[in-house]
C-alpha cells in the first residue's frame, strides 16, 4: 500500500511538469502533420499525381515522425546529419520525465523516504511513474496525429500507404509489399522508449539528471551514426525497421532489448540508490 501511496503522491505532484511539456509535444505533432501535408500538397502538384494527398494515413504521419534516417556509409563518402526531428520527439519524450525525480528527492529527501517505508519503495515508485509518463507521452502523441488527421480527412488505418511509401527520401531501399504494418514497429517505441527513460533515471538520480539526459542524446546521436543491433536508438526509427527494410532492426527484438535494459536499470539503480547519502542532493540539474 505504501508503494501505491507514493506512487499517486509522485502522479499528483510531478502532473504539473509532465502537462507542460505534452503541450509542447503535442505542438511538434501538429507542425510534423502540417509538414507532412504540406510536403505532399508540392509533390502532387508538381509530379501530376492524383490522389496522393487524400491516400496519406495515420500511419504515414506516425512513420514521418519517427522517420530518423536511412544508416549513415562512410565509406561512400556521406555527410553525416543528425535527424534534428526525430531527435527533438525523442529528446522531449526523456526530458519529460528527467528533472522530477531529482527534485522531489532534493526537496523532501530523507523525510519522504521514512514516510514511503524504505527506499527500495521510493526508488519502485519512481520507476513506475517513468513508465507511466512516458508511456502518456506516447499516448498523447498519438491522439495527437490522430485528431489531425481526422481534421485533413485523412484515413485512421495505422498502415503506411502506398504512396508515402514510394515519395519519402529513402523509399528506394523498401523491401516490403504493400499494406506497409508498422504496427509491431509503433509497440515497440514505447517499450525502447521506457528502457532507456529508467536507464536515464537510474542515473540521474545516483549521479545527476544533467548525467543521465546527456547520456541518452550520446545514445540517439551514435544510434544515427551506427547501424547495430546492439545500439537501442536503431529500434526507435521508421527508416531502420525490419516491417519496410531487409537490413531493418527487428521490432520484437527491441521490445526485448527494452525490457532488458529497464529490467537492468531498476535493478541495479536500487542497489546503487540504497547506499546512495540523499542528504547531499540539492535538486540541481
Amino acid at each position: 500500500m505504501r508503494f501505491f501511496r507514493c506512487l499517486r503522491a509522485d502522479i499528483i505532484e510531478g502532473s504539473p511538469q509532465v502537462a507542460r511539456r505534452l503541450v509542447v509535444l503535442v505542438l511538434l505533432m501538429v507542425f510534423c502533420v502540417v509538414s507532412v501535408h504540406a510536403w505532399f500538397t508540392v509533390a502532387e502538384g508538381a509530379l501530376a499525381l492524383d490522389g496522393l494527398i487524400d491516400g496519406l494515413t495515420l500511419g504515414d504521419y506516425c512513420a514521418d515522425v519517427l522517420k530518423g534516417m536511412k544508416p549513415f556509409s562512410a565509406a561512400q563518402f556521406e555527410t553525416f546529419t543528425v535527424p534534428v526531428a526525430w531527435m527533438l520527439v525523442m529528446l522531449l519524450a526523456f526530458y519529460t520525465t528527467v528533472t522530477f525525480p531529482s527534485r522531489n528527492l532534493a526537496h523532501f529527501g530523507g523525510a519522504q523516504l521514512a514516510a514511503s517505508g524504505g527506499r527500495w519503495t521510493w526508488w519502485l515508485a519512481k520507476c513506475a511513474w517513468v513508465v507511466l509518463s512516458t508511456c502518456l507521452y506516447w499516448l498523447v502523441a498519438l491522439v495527437a496525429l490522430a485528431l489531425v488527421a481526422l481534421v485533413l480527412g485523412n484515413d485512421m488505418t495505422l498502415n503506411v500507404s502506398n504512396g508515402y511509401a514510394l515519395n519519402v527520401e529513402y523509399a528506394l531501399n523498401v523491401a516490403a509489399l504493400p499494406p506497409y504494418n508498422v504496427l509491431s514497429f509503433l509497440a515497440s517505441v514505447p517499450v525502447m522508449t521506457c528502457g532507456l527513460a529508467l536507464v536515464q533515471l537510474a542515473l540521474s538520480i545516483n549521479t545527476r539528471p544533467m548525467v543521465g539526459f546527456c547520456s541518452m542524446i550520446a545514445v540517439l546521436v551514435v544510434s544515427a551514426f551506427y547501424l547495430t543491433p546492439l545500439l537501442p536508438g536503431n529500434y526507435l526509427m521508421t527508416a531502420r525497421t525490419a516491417c519496410l527494410f531487409d537490413y531493418g532492426m527487428n521490432p520484437y527484438a527491441g521490445m526485448l532489448l527494452g525490457i532488458l535494459l529497464g529490467v537492468v536499470a531498476v535493478a541495479a539503480g536500487g542497489v546503487a540508490f540504497k547506499s546512495k547519502d540523499v542528504l547531499e542532493r540539492d535538486g540541481a540539474l
